[in-house]
């Protein structure tokens, strides 16, 4: 209490000039206070205020909420120390990794699920303590290596069945001109070692992305993922895509006993049909939070904001919050990401998101959705808002 209270006092001096000089008398003599907290706040607001002049930097240092949690802050400082920027780049908050916040929809199911499998990981020894990076295999491929750091990656888009010869599944990782498509491999069949493996990609519209560099595997034995990749140059602006995908790998027949070769060693051109993979927008939106929503609405203004309105085919409130945040790929902030329960169904409900678009683009949206009683679907009107309209457009056009 006493600690918060330091802290207030110094937004009051920031806020308030002629305060000043009242509050720094009564934060020296916090500086006396038994507990440490209390006296390590007081000394930095009492520092800040007697070496900082300039009044917006002040408000920086003690008024404004930081852009992202101490959690993500240690992760982001992390990641930079195992990945420095390139050239003489210096750090700030702006360029700091972003580290995603994992949104899961708050349902007793979920977490009970979630929970019992952590457990059952950290009773194996399996549990990380620190999320591993993504893109970390992607770092390791030399003809990537010009690419730089990952702005995101997504999670994994299954593209076979997970019962077929040949499970097939997907992560993208977005960088600043490119996609790389990160193909994971696993054979099922003991009988078979699979060489020069890799995912030819089709891109429908070339206008938007080509292929650059196909990455294959040099094998996939029985029981084993392997990984192949292929890296997509972005020709504009950031637009969705569809892309036609197929395994095309040798085959070797071996003793499913010993593992060694029967037959032709070389073995025979092989490939296999995959489902489509789609680029969308949304895998270009980092999930992040603000600490003050409110605030960073009105900070950012109504001169980028793109207003829609949308009717969604769904009968329950609960699933219209869960589909449109996986729509925009945004983070629900607030704890508006659940609907609360009450006496009976909510006619409405109110979603406020945000996250980060490629280039570090702050986008915040503001969602009402609301039960019709003639039809029981839901309407949604939405406010999107960032320094860049365009950008706002895009992240509204993601509703469908």
């Amino acid at each position: 209490m006493r600690a918060a209270s330091v802290s207030t006092l110094g937004v009051f001096a920031t806020r308030v000039p002629e305060l000043r000089p009242s509050v720094s008398i009564l934060l020296q003599r916090s500086l006396g206070d038994e507990d440490d907290e209390v006296r390590d706040r007081a000394a930095i607001i009492l520092s800040t205020l007697s070496k900082q002049s300039d009044e917006s930097e002040l408000k920086f240092l003690l008024d404004e909420p930081l852009p992202m949690s101490f959690a993500s802050l240690e992760r982001s400082v992390r990641a930079l120390q195992e990945r420095p920027l390139a050239g003489d780049k210096l750090a700030s908050l702006a360029t700091l990794p972003i580290i995603e916040e994992s949104y899961t929809p708050n349902s007793n199911l979920t977490n009970a699920a979630s929970k019992k499998k952590k457990a059952s990981a950290a009773l194996s020894g399996e549990l990380r303590l620190e999320p591993a990076d993504p893109a970390a295999s992607v770092y390791k491929v030399p003809e990537l290596a010009s690419l730089g750091r990952a702005f995101r990656s997504t999670g994994e888009s299954a593209l076979t069945e997970e019962v077929m010869e040949y499970v097939v599944s997907c992560v993208k990782h977005v960088f600043e001109s490119h996609v790389v498509l990160e193909f994971l491999v696993l054979n099922t069949i003991d009988d078979q070692r699979l060489k020069d493996v890799f995912v030819e990609v089709e891109v429908e519209d070339e206008e938007a992305y080509i292929v650059e560099h196909t990455i294959p595997a040099a094998v996939a034995r029985y029981g084993d993922q392997t990984r192949t990749f292929v890296s997509l140059a972005r020709q504009g602006d950031v637009s969705p895509a569809s892309l036609k995908c197929s395994l095309h790998f040798k085959v070797v027949q071996v003793d499913p006993a010993t593992g060694e070769v029967e037959g032709d060693e070389n073995g025979y051109d092989e490939e296999y049909p995959l489902e489509d993979l789609e680029l969308t927008t949304s895998d270009f939106m980092a999930k992040t939070s603000v600490g003050d929503f409110r605030r960073a609405w009105d900070q950012t203004g109504s001169d980028g904001e793109v207003l829609e309105k949308f009717a969604l085919q769904f009968k329950k409130l609960e699933d219209a919050v869960v589909a449109v945040t996986d729509f925009l790929g945004m983070q629900p902030v607030d704890g508006t990401g659940v609907v609360p329960a009450g006496d009976g169904p909510r006619r409405s409900h109110t979603l406020h998101l945000s996250g980060m678009f490629l280039g570090n683009v702050s986008v915040l949206a503001r969602a009402q959705l609301q039960m019709e009683d003639t039809s029981g679907a839901v309407v949604l009107k939405i406010a999107v808002r960032s320094e860049n309209k365009d950008i706002s457009q895009l992240v509204a056009e993601c509703i469908r």
